[in-house]
């Protein structure tokens, strides 16, 4: 009865439609559809209705075609390494020099982390590597310390147990490099010396304290941008 909910199986859904998998067709998928509703639902005569139904087949040619994107009327971004661009900091601020004179440059350019610290090799000592803490004597110079992912690496880091520790170069001005073992780190009767690097300057293995800090490292940014640590002229990359 058209009054009544009828459920049916379609034997021929999209028929004629190509690569639908039904007769007359080239496709090899193929589906159900079942649906149900009252009124118009079915093959039965009556007034309109509300309507479910629900397709599931299988084969490639079931899916919807990939969808290209429109092509920009200038065309295809190109990015060019060599292509000139325009310095700046983290927060996003324009590099200039004391003249106010910007810092130009290109994608090739290259630096490594202002501080590379180094603890012993090892699994164990792996575990430690949370336990080192630096800081700069400048509160208002922005300092990061991390570990850095291995493809980040300088090639002479790889596997090693290292954290790289970033600051801006972009403000002249002197400070200090602070650094300490975090308390409770143990044993530190066995691990206690971190190997150190400022600006490309190497300080050797260092022991670092546990209960205070301590003077690491002199920086000075001079007027002309240049680096020096402990006073030898550092390098930026």
């Amino acid at each position: 009865m058209a009054d009544e909910e009828e459920f049916y199986r379609d034997e021929h859904p999209h028929e004629g439609e190509p690569g639908s998998g039904g007769p007359g067709t080239s496709g090899d998928g193929g589906g159900w559809d079942f649906s149900w509703g009252s009124g118009g639902g079915g093959g039965s005569g009556g007034t309109s209705g509300g309507s479910w139904s629900w397709n599931w087949g299988w084969g490639g040619e079931t899916e919807m075609p990939p969808q290209e994107e429109p092509e920009a009327e200038w065309g295809k971004e190109e990015v060019l390494p060599d292509a000139p661009v325009l310095k700046t900091s983290k927060s996003g601020y324009l590099l200039s020099d004391h003249a106010g004179i910007l810092f130009s440059g290109n994608l090739q350019c290259h630096f490594d982390p202002p501080l590379v610290i180094r603890i012993a090799d090892g699994d164990e000592a792996a575990k430690h590597i949370d336990c080192v803490l630096a800081k700069l004597s400048d509160p208002f110079r922005t300092f990061t310390l991390e570990v850095p992912r291995e493809e980040d690496r300088r090639e002479q880091d790889k596997g090693a147990n290292v954290l790289y520790g970033s600051f801006s170069w972009a403000r002249p001005g002197k400070f200090n490099l602070l650094m300490r073992w975090q308390g409770g780190h143990y044993d530190y009767s066995i691990l206690h010396d971190m190997k150190i690097e400022v600006y490309g300057i190497s300080l050797g293995w260092v022991t670092v304290p546990l209960s205070a800090w301590r003077e690491i490292a002199s920086v000075e940014i001079t007027e002309k941008y240049l680096v020096y640590v402990n006073h030898l002229k550092g390098r930026l990359s």
